[in-house]
């Protein structure tokens, strides 16, 4: 099979992206419409505290993207061997944190029901730390197509599993017993499809290898650690100052665009091995060049998606959750201030350049202004007040970054941003939302506006792309290419 270009590989893995954030925002449309708003609630809290765990022990078995490109095949067999040990171990420590502080949790959360859930579901991490290296490991191994079609089919099972269960009647409790066994399964399959790809492959054990692997993930999983933390802090203070039916409102809201980190995933899962690999061979103009494209590739989907919804809000938190979430417009037109910095992925040749120090000081220093500006603007603001400190915090993780990236690799992120492009995305982006923007005065039902809005916004900047040079002569080839294959298929 011929290798694909980087290009196809980012495709292939926004395909996969795509049809996983796509259920998982099915699945929580699901939940939202089914449960009541405290059930709701409950399970966001519940995912919370999972969320809060993940990154620092999930982390710890990382580095597959980094590593194996610059192992051989016998040094792959042990790293990825040793990194689902290592999830397995820190699956157990967050299983006891979780039943350890599950009383803790619900008091402070205003919510007695929390605490039998964390019990239930006090297992999540063991079955899902161990295969968190999944995804990396099949870009990383050249298995892009396939490891896309294993993510797509996980996405559809876990939606179903959610929709039927919630059809039959079941309580919040059988519904996590029911994630709990679609978890394992999931485990099943990466554990297996990896000792099969390396099944006729000696393990060459390094004892050196867990030293490199630690001393580079223990950082990132320290900066993922506080990243999410700093990116849930808003929620953790809803949580402890509004009872859980006020808490629901604002779970609905503050949630980025699941496009952005879909597009953000596929574009860092394919770039870090190659800049990875660039990097090793001495070639810093490539890492530059391929930082520089990455950037533009965000640029064009992120600015166009932020003036749209902005402009309609309302029209998509109601066409999605319903009329009763309403009140979670605010909350979100907050949180897609985040989009324009997303364009930049600062921590991309970070990562892929040893420097891991730096994002966790960084995500250190984001969370201590997220906390400092919530307290203070909870009490100011009320439920906007959390998000606006999460969108500060950003703002300053960002000028810490671009601090970064000059003094320890010599690269100004704000050098190599195309600006000229950006500008242009977004002068487009605005006439074509100016060309929908009297869709909001006619008197249909939102769900309708919404659509017809999304579908003339979409046509009307396709074909500015296209009637212009907004796409370069590749872009416009690899799309015909992409469009090509699609219909033979």
């Amino acid at each position: 099979m011929a290798r694909l270009s980087i290009s196809d590989k980012v495709g292939v893995q926004f395909i996969g992206q795509v049809t996983a954030q796509v259920c998982q925002m099915l699945g929580g449309i699901i939940l939202v419409r089914l449960l009541t708003r405290e059930s709701f609630a409950t399970y966001g809290q519940t995912f919370l505290v999972f969320a809060l765990l993940l990154p620092l022990l999930g982390n710890l078995g990382g580095g597959i993207a980094y590593f194996l490109p610059r192992l051989d095949r016998g040094q792959q067999k042990a790293f990825v061997t040793q990194s689902v040990l290592i999830g397995l171990a820190a699956g157990v420590v967050a299983m006891l944190g979780i039943l350890l502080a599950a009383d803790w949790a619900g008091e402070r959360f205003h919510n007695p029901d929390l605490a039998g859930m964390l019990r239930v579901f006090c297992l999540f991490p063991f079955l899902t730390f161990p295969a968190y290296f999944f995804g990396q490991f099949m870009v990383s191994v050249e298995r892009n197509v396939l490891g896309t079609v294993i993510l797509c089919a996980n996405a559809v099972v876990y939606t179903l599993a959610i929709l039927v269960t919630l059809l039959l009647g079941a309580s919040l409790e059988v519904l996590l017993v029911v994630l709990l066994v679609h978890a394992g399964l999931v485990l099943a399959v990466a554990v297996g499809y990896a000792g099969w790809f390396f099944r006729d492959v000696r393990m060459q054990w390094d004892g050196s290898l867990i030293r490199r692997q630690m001393a580079y993930a223990v950082p990132v999983a320290l900066a993922a650690s506080s990243g999410i933390l700093s990116r849930e802090m808003d929620k953790l203070v809803i949580s402890t100052s509004f009872l859980p039916a006020m808490a629901a409102v604002y779970f609905v809201g503050a949630r980025e665009v699941p496009v952005m980190s879909l597009i953000g995933f596929s574009i860092s899962s394919v770039l870090l091995p190659e800049m990875s690999r660039e990097h090793a061979a001495g070639n810093l103009a490539r890492v530059r060049e391929l930082w520089a494209e990455s950037m533009r590739k965000q640029a064009m989907v992120a600015l166009p998606t932020f003036v749209f919804l902005m402009a309609f809000a309302e029209e998509f938190i109601v066409t999605l959750y319903g009329r009763d979430y309403a009140a979670s417009a605010t909350v979100f037109r907050v949180y897609l201030c985040i989009l324009p910095f997303r364009c930049i992925m600062w921590t991309l040749p970070l990562s892929a350049t040893g420097h891991t120090r730096p994002i966790f000081w960084g995500s250190v220093l984001a969370l201590v202004a997220n906390v400092a500006v919530a307290l203070a603007l909870t009490p100011v603001l009320g439920m906007p007040g959390p998000a606006v400190a999460t969108v500060t915090a950003l703002v300053l993780l960002a000028a810490f970054f671009t601090w970064q990236s000059r003094r320890s690799m010599g690269l100004n992120p704000l050098v190599c941003f195309p600006w000229r492009a950006a500008a242009e995305f977004t002068a487009a982006a605005m006439g074509a939302c100016l060309c929908v923007l009297a869709l909001k005065y006619v008197p249909l039902r939102t769900e309708y506006v919404f659509a017809l809005a999304a579908a003339g916004f979409g046509l009307v900047l396709l074909v500015v792309f296209l009637r212009t040079r907004l796409l370069t002569d590749y872009e416009r080839a690899t799309l015909k290419r992409w469009v090509a294959v699609g219909v033979k298929r």
